[in-house]
């Protein structure tokens, strides 16, 4: 299995999206956190079923997959 990282900008992304499913409804951020981890692991263990997005999409030295 691979290891998927996020960078800082994504996890501050992620858990301001987990908050604000929350603010909508109670227990909703975690039902959010629930399939935000399920996607990275389909990712780690399936990495070729999500092709990189490279160049201006990412930056230079980045990569990026849509999910």
């Amino acid at each position: 299995m691979y290891r998927v990282i996020f960078l800082p900008a994504a996890q501050q992304e992620a858990r301001e999206a987990q908050d604000w499913y929350e603010r909508e409804a109670a227990g909703l951020g975690g039902c959010f956190r629930a399939e935000l981890d399920r996607a990275v692991a389909r990712v780690a263990a399936n990495p070729l079923q999500f092709p990189a997005l490279l160049g201006d999409h990412a930056g230079p030295a980045r990569a990026r997959a849509r999910l």
